[in-house]
């Protein structure tokens, strides 16, 4: 197989994994499977523009996961709701950017901006649980 049909195969292949991230929205499983394809074909693709998305998929699927697990353990104090809608809204948009950016043929940067947004959010969350959590202790 040439370089030329290999690249064109892996391509299709990072459009697959962003249409199981793009359906993992309604079903679980496919998140799942997605990022075992993107650990199990990462050096396929390395030293291509195509290892930028598979970067991007994979700090999409662990920050998504970290947020939506402090989302459920917020719930209880009432702002797990607002961080679920937040980290849904994240991942969709991420999903649409790496399709788009894929369609053009372009490398995709996962910037700092993902760790900031995980600390900085992080923040936010403890000081807004704090403060429900001294409110609702008082009733």
């Amino acid at each position: 197989m040439s370089v030329e049909q290999n690249l064109e195969k892996n391509k299709e292949l990072t459009m697959l994994i962003y249409v199981l991230y793009g359906i993992s929205v309604f079903f679980v499983v496919p998140y799942f499977i997605a990022i075992m394809i993107n650990y199990i074909k990462r050096e396929e693709v390395k030293g291509t523009f195509l290892e930028s998305h598979f970067d991007w998929q994979i700090h999409t699927f662990w920050y998504t996961l970290l947020w939506s697990i402090l989302g459920f353990i917020t719930l209880l104090v009432g702002v797990g709701f607002v961080i679920l809608i937040i980290d849904a809204i994240w991942f969709i948009y991420r999903i649409v950017k790496g399709v788009l950016y894929l369609n053009d043929g372009k490398r995709i940067r996962p910037t700092e901006a993902s760790l900031w947004f995980f600390v900085v959010g992080f923040i936010i969350c403890t000081f807004v649980a704090g403060i429900f959590w001294l409110f609702f202790s008082f009733f």
